[in-house]
């Protein structure tokens, strides 16, 4: 049997690592919904970023199933962008919480924040190798 690069039951060891990295995307979301449901009684705080994580828990489960369904370059190089944006991101909210002293909002929940980075950077690197071994596509005119 043939599989395409588009198929959602590809053989060998590069299915297996796309289904390793789906489910650990999957697990990210999980960790997103969880750190949602810490801040949800201090949503009346306007400075409140639960809703924020909502957002990302959607969007990570549905990168999940985009990663389990498409092995595509596109959809590993969307996967390896939101990643490198959001640790982007973070970094940038700490450094600006622990300028201002208050990084309590962090150590409130230290092993949520440990295990979403933690998979995120490990999710860099499961993009990045998918990536370097995806099926390249020629255009013709």
């Amino acid at each position: 049997m043939v599989s395409s690069p588009t198929s959602a039951g590809p053989p060998g060891a590069r299915g297996l690592l796309r289904i390793v990295t789906a489910a650990l995307v999957a697990v990210v979301a999980v960790l997103y919904l969880a750190v949602f449901l810490v801040q949800l009684p201090h949503l009346h705080e306007t400075d409140n970023p639960a809703p924020l994580y909502a957002f990302l828990a959607v969007v990570y489960l549905a990168g999940a199933v985009l990663v389990a369904l498409r092995d595509t370059r596109p959809v590993l190089l969307l996967g390896l962008l939101v990643q490198a944006l959001l640790l982007g991101g973070f970094t940038w909210l700490l450094v600006l919480l622990i300028r201002e002293g208050d990084q309590g909002f962090l150590t409130d929940m230290l092993g949520l924040v440990i295990a979403v980075t933690a998979g995120q950077v490990v999710l860099v690197g499961l993009f990045s190798y998918l990536l370097a071994g995806a099926p390249r596509r020629r255009v013709q005119f």
